[in-house]
């Protein structure tokens, strides 16, 4: 993790972690088995890393711990997408 730490710190990159649902149990939290993405997470929300993170989901990632924002697509089209990025002042 700190090696990828140290990278995201000089390097623009994106992340796309699709369809985190089955890694989620009841509540929104990582079940056992999938524990090791919460330091992940921690290093790519770090806010001196230069990296998007854009986590997709059917449910809800309401991990204790982890500073998420929430944002509700109407669909996946690239009109969502174009609205998303937008939204936030990156590029598309």
């Amino acid at each position: 993790m700190g090696r990828l730490k140290r990278q995201l710190h000089n390097r623009r990159i994106g992340v796309l972690i699709d369809n985190l649902e089955p890694a989620l149990d009841q509540q929104g939290g990582l079940i056992a088995s999938h524990r090791n993405y919460v330091e992940l997470l921690r290093v790519l929300a770090d806010a001196r890393v230069q990296s998007v993170t854009l986590i997709t989901s059917r449910d809800r990632l309401c991990e204790p711990g982890l500073n998420v924002s929430h944002y509700r697509l109407p669909g996946l089209d690239q009109t969502a997408w174009q609205k998303f990025f937008s939204n936030r002042g990156l590029g598309f």
